[in-house]
């Protein structure tokens, strides 16, 4: 892979009001993947010159969805990388989960680090294919919180975007299952569709985009999420959903109807303007 896509990956999901430092980037790539000042540098500066990055203040950077007309770009000078190389080291630190008694999971922290979604327990149901149960946390990672525990609510494990943050870390995205691939389909509690956690109201949302969609990327496009299957920034809108048209229900309902959990509902519970 290359440093543009490593550097991207650790970009994607921030905002201007939580951007990501260079101290962040080093930490997300880990030592065995840093690039030095020079791959840096043009990895930065390939992403701002293609639309995909913006600088929120110079080394502060994040995702944007339309390409700006007058970007900016911030040179690093070998002071600054080898601070930010001394800052990597402590800047991200891991999710201390011993104490929440969660079987072995996969976490995918929100960009400000304030929360993180959890996939325990994850087999896998066919090969190179899998499936694990999910579980919110809150902040700090020294010293987590346990929101929500869902052992029926199972959902893909297969990729960065099987997990995906909105509204500045407040909402967690859950991509679907795929039911010919898992074969699950009497099995209760599997996502087919994507469904939003919000965490600060600690409500839920089954949106109207199902499985057959799953790969896709949102991103924050004002007071809006336009949804689109391809990685780029800018590339065919999909659908539109605006937060507030969603019917958002509390979060103990998930346990309470199969349907629900599964996104079955025979009504639709909001409206998707479709591209």
């Amino acid at each position: 892979m290359k440093y543009t896509d490593l550097i991207l990956g650790a970009i994607q999901g921030h905002t201007p009001s939580e951007p990501q430092s260079l101290a962040g980037i080093l930490a997300d790539l880990g030592p065995s993947r840093r690039p030095n000042l020079a791959e840096l540098e043009y990895g930065i500066r390939s992403l701002i010159r293609d639309g995909l990055i913006a600088e929120a203040a110079p080394h502060q950077y994040y995702e944007v969805f339309r390409r700006l007309p007058r970007p900016t770009f911030s040179e690093v000078s070998s002071e600054e990388y080898a601070k930010a190389c001394q800052e990597a080291c402590t800047a991200l630190p891991g999710w201390n989960t011993e104490a929440l008694s969660l079987p072995s999971a996969y976490l995918y922290p929100s960009p400000g680090r304030t929360a993180a979604a959890a996939l325990c327990d994850v087999q896998e149901v066919r090969m190179s294919w899998y499936l694990g149960w999910l579980a919110l946390l809150k902040g700090p990672p020294e010293k987590p919180e346990l929101l929500l525990a869902l052992p029926h609510f199972c959902c893909t494990c297969d990729s960065e975007r099987c997990i995906q943050w909105l509204g500045n870390s407040r909402y967690c995205v859950v991509e679907p299952a795929i039911p010919a691939i898992y074969n699950l389909g009497a099995r209760a509690g599997t996502v087919w569709n994507y469904t939003i956690f919000d965490l600060v109201d600690r409500t839920f949302a089954v949106s109207d985009l199902s499985w057959w969609k799953s790969g896709g990327r949102f991103f924050q496009d004002g007071g809006q999420w336009v949804f689109t299957s391809e990685s780029a920034p800018g590339a065919c809108k999909e659908a539109v959903i605006v937060p507030g048209e969603l019917e958002w229900r509390p979060w103990h309902l998930l346990s309470d109807s199969d349907d629900v959990q599964r996104g079955t509902s025979s009504a639709p519970n909001h409206r998707v303007n479709l591209m």
